[in-house]
């Protein structure tokens, strides 16, 4: 059923400044924590070769870490951690858990270990990115369509870090001979950081009260048809995503063959990095259309997600021929694709929110996650080994599959009606 939000017995909220100011802290642990996620993709051709494999290890580094992300909200979603325990204190552990096993992961010993190790740092991130968007739920319901995507664009960034990271060191004067491992290492620390920096944001008044234990919960969200709407078009917009920041080295490598890795790297990291822009211009393009609206579901989040999604599926039909544009042009489109592919997350988080039980709202928003990244999984090895088989400018097209899903999902808009 849809939950209706005028109607809580929250205590009285607290001014939007102070929501935004907790947001900006939050955000910023957020980015630090999830620098530790993809630090696999970038440095993981490095780490395959010294462990004597090849690009297939490589891809797997990327999938296995997923395969964790999706088992950990799997057990936080069962044991409704998020909303049991002190959120803050669930943030710090898990960021503290991925920046340990990174640092393994830089030094591991054999594949089977680094496959292990890059397994515990997506569990780990079960309690770092959804946590961290029950955490920017808790304050007011007005304005969250705006928190979340600044939320999620420095999710974006964090990702982008250690590829930033490898490309400075790539183009480094004094480069070493390992700048992979060492990018991974500078991508830990920064998850240690994360873990103390989220201690300095105020917890919001929807935080107060503990739920209960109640495995339930996992599925009770599916029970609103909003719900179920939402999370359909959620997984086809994760068929695109990680599939496409994970492997968007090998497609780089594809189409200008003549690059080095430095410039691989840099325009990576800046692609990725333009998800942060999208989510920014999604979540005030947002705010414009709900402006003094009341409704329970936001007809913003909803038109942001459907515009999103058709602007990343037509980038992904049209990247063999992107790949043949001249640099002028092939950059600039690529940014335009980084920037739609993550504007509309932020907006089916929010839509997540408003039409699941306040007092479970991490738990349906991890339920969500999981079963979302269950979806990259599938979709990040079924595009590796199309690549493997096919131009990868030309495997790149398939994606569509997921925007085309997602807005299908879409389609009908939500109604209040529940099965």
């Amino acid at each position: 059923m849809v939950v209706d939000r005028s109607e809580d017995p929250a205590p009285r909220l607290p001014g939007q400044g102070e929501a935004r100011r907790a947001t900006v802290v939050i955000s910023l642990a957020v980015l630090c924590a999830s620098s530790t996620w993809f630090a696999g993709a970038a440095a993981g051709d490095e780490i395959a070769r010294g462990l004597g494999h090849g690009a297939s290890a490589a891809a797997w580094f990327t999938t296995i870490t997923q395969v964790g992300f999706v088992v950990g909200t799997l057990v936080f979603a069962v044991l409704n951690l998020a909303d049991r325990f002190p959120p803050r204190r669930v943030f710090a552990l898990s960021a503290l858990l991925g920046a340990g096993t990174t640092l393994g992961f830089a030094n591991a010993s054999s594949l089977p270990l680094a496959l292990g190790l890059r397994f515990l740092t997506g569990f780990a991130m079960a309690g770092v990115y959804p946590v961290g968007m029950r955490l920017v739920a808790a304050w007011s319901p007005r304005g969250l369509g705006l928190r979340l995507s600044v939320l999620v664009g420095a999710l974006s960034l964090g990702t982008a870090f250690p590829f930033a990271i490898r490309a400075i060191l790539e183009s480094s004067e004094n480069r070493a001979s390992a700048v992979g491992s060492t990018a991974v290492v500078v991508a830990s620390a920064a998850g240690v950081l994360g873990a103390l920096i989220v201690f300095l944001a105020a917890e919001g008044p929807r935080l107060r009260a503990r739920a209960v234990f109640d495995p339930k919960q996992v599925w009770a969200p599916f029970r609103s048809r909003a719900f179920r709407r939402n999370a359909f078009g959620y997984f086809g917009h994760m068929v695109e995503l990680y599939a496409f920041w994970g492997l968007l080295p090998l497609w780089l490598r594809s189409a200008r063959p003549d690059w080095i890795e430095a410039d691989v790297q840099m325009v990576a990291a800046v692609v990725v990095g333009c998800g942060a822009i999208g989510c920014l211009l999604g979540g005030v393009i947002q705010q414009r259309i709900d402006f003094e609206r009341t409704e329970p579901i936001s007809r913003g989040s909803l038109a942001v997600a459907r515009g999103a999604l058709v602007v990343s599926g037509a980038c992904c039909l049209c990247s063999p021929g992107l790949a043949r544009l001249p640099d002028s042009l092939m950059l600039p489109l690529l940014g335009l694709w980084g920037l739609a592919v993550l504007a509309d997350s932020p907006q089916f988080s929010t839509l997540a929110a408003q039409t699941c039980p306040a007092e479970y709202t991490g738990t349906a928003l991890t339920v969500q996650n999981g079963a979302g990244f269950l979806c990259t999984v599938l979709s990040i090895q079924g595009l590796a080994a199309l690549s493997g088989a096919i131009e990868p400018t030309l495997a790149f097209s398939f994606l569509a599959v997921g925007p085309l899903f997602g807005l299908l999902a879409l389609r009908s808009g939500f109604s209040a009606e529940s099965d």
